[in-house]
């Protein structure tokens, strides 16, 4: 990414926007060039550790269990072992190990836009499990505000992941307000047209 922003002649610093594994990209762009960020949009983004916690939350391999468990923990386990297998064919394990390297954008601004609690990623779980999923995914979206000392969240009230297309004004709002956000925190100059 970085590579093509310097092709493109744009220099930042940027307010950059992700939506899920964007997010993770987002999260590794700002770790390695912190200086060309001059904010952030985490648009109901991937944690760092979110497979992980995920797996942990879910019961040890059991004959019987259900198709739903059984299909969640494969999925999670290939997200991070075989990158061929995700849409994306992303390394997770090392996008992730270079996303926790993001400690702190100090007072840069850092918006999180997070999916509604009422959301299930994992449809067919059972309702407990679900719901236990779905809490650590929102604690986890709270984690992402440490990641500032001028952090906001905003939880839609009824959308899920696909907030892009689910809740698309809800989006817009929150890149205009990190929009606002950094240029009253260092006034941008506008690029040459």
């Amino acid at each position: 990414m970085d590579r093509a922003l310097e092709v493109a002649g744009l220099h930042g610093p940027f307010l950059i926007v992700g939506h899920s594994i964007g997010g993770l990209h987002a999260q590794v762009f700002t770790s390695r060039y912190p200086s060309k960020v001059a904010g952030l949009v985490l648009v109901s983004t991937t944690y760092p550790d979110q497979m992980n916690i995920w797996r942990n939350l879910l019961p040890p391999p059991a004959d019987g269990e259900s198709k739903a468990i059984t299909d969640a923990r494969t999925f999670m386990t290939a997200m991070q072992t075989e990158p061929l297998k995700n849409s994306e064919r992303l390394d997770m394990r090392q996008s992730s190990e270079q996303a926790r390297q993001l400690h702190s954008l100090g007072s840069k601004p850092v918006i999180v836009l997070t999916h509604s609690p009422k959301f299930r990623m994992v449809p067919g779980l059972d309702e407990p499990l679900a719901i236990k999923l779905e809490n650590a995914t929102q604690q986890m979206q709270k984690q992402l505000l440490q990641l500032s000392t001028n952090s906001t969240q905003h939880i839609a009230a009824t959308a899920g992941h696909h907030l892009p297309n689910e809740a698309p004004d809800f989006v817009i709002d929150g890149i205009l307000e990190g929009v606002r956000d950094v240029r009253a925190a260092q006034p941008i100059p506008a690029v040459p047209r």
